[in-house]
């Protein structure tokens, strides 16, 4: 591929693969990558996330590249790619299964992603196409085989909503007076560590200081309603 091709991608399992599918959708985009989101039709690239923690998300990896692979063989897609925790377990196995796939990148080989992309395809290697380093990108399964540039979560593409965080806590939390002043003081520290980070009060977060509230369901219970209005909008009714 001359240009930088489009990328459509399938993001399955854990939030951690979730937050890796992030990281490799971000560089994808740095490089220059189009990325299709849901709706926009099938990119030139597919890019399977997998998860291989049961036998059950492995056999939704496995259908979801089979499609894939029926895509590529009509020609909707030129190169399928598959990563995560299913690919670094049983890549090979998995291009046995699927054998239109034409990389794999391991779960701490995540800044791989790129060259898996754009680099050579199996199919343009030869016999030799499926030990090649330029199809693998596996790594080793366990921390210490991170470079720097795996181990950064800079450069992440958001799938999920901003985040926010409520805080309620009562001035009576805790069994002695000195734990009731501890707990306070440490949540205020907490909020002074949000707002440092420029998060805003009643935006991004909210906190509440119940006075004489104990640390108990019927005191929390009190104040159920105005967190849910805080997180969602609505009460709940």
């Amino acid at each position: 591929m001359s240009e930088m091709p489009s990328v459509s991608f399938v993001s399955l399992g854990c939030p951690k693969n979730l937050v890796d599918s992030e990281k490799m959708l971000g560089l994808l985009a740095e490089a220059g990558c189009a990325i299709v989101g849901d709706g926009s039709g099938l990119g030139d690239v597919l890019i399977v996330n997998t998860c291989g923690f049961l036998s059950a998300s492995r056999d939704e990896a496995v259908g979801i590249l089979q499609e894939a692979a029926e895509h590529k063989r009509n020609g909707d897609i030129q190169r399928i790619v598959a990563a995560g925790c299913l690919v670094q377990r049983d890549g090979q196995g998995l291009m046995k299964d699927v054998p239109e796939i034409d990389a794999l990148v391991g779960v701490h080989n995540r800044s791989d992603i790129v060259r898996a992309v754009t680099g050579k395809k199996r199919s343009e290697l030869g016999a030799s196409g499926g030990a090649d380093d330029s199809v693998l990108f596996l790594g080793e399964y366990h921390a210490s085989s991170w470079t720097e540039a795996n181990r950064s979560d800079q450069t992440r593409l958001r799938l999920t909503p901003a985040h926010y965080a409520y805080l309620r806590m009562g001035t009576k939390e805790g069994q002695q007076i000195d734990e009731f002043t501890t707990a306070i003081r440490d949540t205020r520290d907490l909020v002074k560590v949000f707002e440092s980070a420029g998060l805003e009060a009643d935006k991004d977060f909210k906190y509440v200081e119940v006075e004489g509230g104990e640390h108990n369901e019927a005191s929390w219970a009190k104040r159920f309603g105005d967190m849910l209005m805080f997180a969602y909008g609505k009460d709940g009714d």
